[in-house]
């Protein structure tokens, strides 16, 4: 009997496992469509991500033209800066011509729609300027950045696509190019590569050379003025596509040593060719040092690494690697307030030889440098002394091409006392041969600079057209580089 009542609750046991397997095999086939589903909501299919995504990089590339397109063709349309998303100052999104693409922030309410509305499936794009580098028109080439975003579905699911596209931004209004003050030895911080814009034939360049050093200032400058050279230019962008500028730096001035050992006179500015250092003296009592000589500033048909050593002169047509314009710098002011440098206009005297240096007791007076008397294109250094007492020491020439300027002469008997030193000599300018057409090329010189300092400068003007008698071309925008970001998916 026992063993009868064990086999029965056996089979029992048996029949209720194999009932639970069966009711978890139902809850199985029961829950995976519906958590399919549940994981469906809220997610597009992928065909139809695929081609929003597509469209929405599309938008990206439209938005990048649209903003082009009011760069280069509205007046300093570079001011206007997405002021929510960056630290732009007092200016804030366009909102005057008015451009509904201008954002404020990322994905705010300004969106340019190429289909649909803000309520229906649509296409769109804004974009994000971020010209906080500079709080105003800027007068020569800035580089800045845009992010471009475009975007595709309804307002329960985008799909976003995003441009981040460095530009470089050239004004048509005779932009300005001029180095930033440093220190001398940083010269290749006032080289610029600048892109010749499509479309241009010939540009008119006006080059200033950089003044020499003076003497009682601590800073750059306040010597002899450089010239002013005058050109027009063929261009080629497509065969050479870029110019490099090459502003020259203001000469060091000449400092006043009590007692000095190896004192060393004015450093010559850098530029296209650098100036002549001032001249200095071993050991020195009661000396004046003379002034470094003005870097000439110069423009040259190629790249910076093409343009990275002073090349030959271009011919008559563009061509790459070679100078097309070149303005002399000034001569350094001979020390003791000696003879200033070539081109000085403070005292009425024009003219591109440094002055001698005064006598002093009728003991003889020091020459004064050269125009275009170096050996080179670099200017000559000043006479200088193994002792130097009671007297003045010779300031540097100019650097210019293809000759730099001579340097003074140390003032003195032997030069060792009672003489002022003789300023520096202009460097020589030059320029290619003019187009067909053209007024000739033509070298002046500097009564004042366009900029704060003493520093060389260039302004150029692009045109379109016959040489010389074609039309200005307006603002002109390179792409420097566009990288697409990582698309982006998301509902509200």
């Amino acid at each position: 009997m026992t063993r009868r009542l064990a086999l029965c609750f056996r089979r029992r046991d048996e029949g209720g496992q194999a009932l639970a397997a069966v009711a978890a095999l139902v809850g199985i086939l029961i829950l995976v469509p519906t958590g399919a589903q549940l994981l469906a909501v809220g997610q597009l299919p992928i065909s139809q991500q695929a081609v929003f995504g597509q469209e929405a990089l599309q938008a990206a590339h439209a938005g990048l033209s649209d903003y082009i397109d009011h760069l280069e063709t509205l007046t300093d349309y570079v001011q206007y800066c997405s002021s929510g998303a960056f630290s732009c100052g007092t200016h804030t999104r366009d909102a005057t011509t008015p451009n509904p693409a201008f954002a404020t922030s990322a994905n705010d309410t300004h969106w340019g729609y190429l289909s649909g509305t803000s309520t229906t499936l649509n296409v769109a794009y804004q974009y994000l300027v971020n010209t906080s580098p500079f709080v105003s028109a800027p007068a020569g080439p800035v580089q800045f950045v845009v992010d471009v975003t475009g975007r595709a579905g309804t307002s329960v699911r985008y799909v976003y696509q995003t441009l981040q596209a460095t530009l470089l931004y050239l004004p048509g209004t005779s932009p300005t190019y001029a180095p930033t003050q440093v220190a001398p030895t940083s010269c290749a911080a006032g080289q610029q590569q600048i892109p010749e814009p499509e479309g241009a034939t010939y540009a008119y360049v006006t080059a200033y050379g950089a003044a020499g050093g003076g003497t009682s200032s601590s800073a750059p400058g306040g010597g002899g003025n450089g010239a002013i050279e005058t050109a027009f230019i063929p261009l080629s962008p497509a065969s050479v596509p870029y110019l490099t500028a090459s502003p020259g730096f203001a000469g060091a001035s000449g400092t006043f040593k009590l007692l000095n050992i190896f004192g060393a006179g004015g450093t010559g500015g850098c530029g296209g060719t650098g100036g002549g250092n001032g001249g200095g003296s071993g050991a020195s009592a009661f000396s004046q040092l003379g002034a470094g000589g003005g870097g000439a500033t110069v423009l040259c048909q190629g790249t910076s690494a093409q343009c990275s050593s002073p090349p030959g002169l271009c011919a008559s047509a563009a061509s790459t690697g070679c100078i097309a314009v070149a303005a002399g710098g000034g001569g350094g002011t001979g020390g003791a307030f000696g003879g200033t440098g070539g081109y000085w206009n403070n005292d009425g005297t024009w003219t591109k030889n440094g002055q001698d240096g005064s006598n002093v007791l009728g003991l003889g007076s020091a020459a004064g440098g050269t125009y275009g008397g170096s050996s080179s294109t670099s200017g000559a250094s000043g006479g200088g002394s193994f002792i130097g007492l009671l007297n003045g020491l010779g300031g540097g020439g100019g650097g210019g091409y293809p000759t730099g300027g001579g340097g003074g002469a140390a003032g003195g008997i032997l030069n060792f006392v009672a003489g002022t030193g003789g300023g520096g000599g202009l460097g020589k300018s030059s320029a290619m041969t003019q187009p067909t057409g053209c007024s000739a090329a033509a070298t002046n010189p500097a009564t004042s600079y366009p900029n704060a300092s003493d520093n060389g400068v260039l302004t150029i003007s692009f045109y379109s057209g016959p040489a010389c008698s074609g039309s200005p071309l307006g603002n002109v925008t390179s792409l420097v580089q566009v990288t697409e970001l990582s698309p982006l998916s998301l509902g509200y």
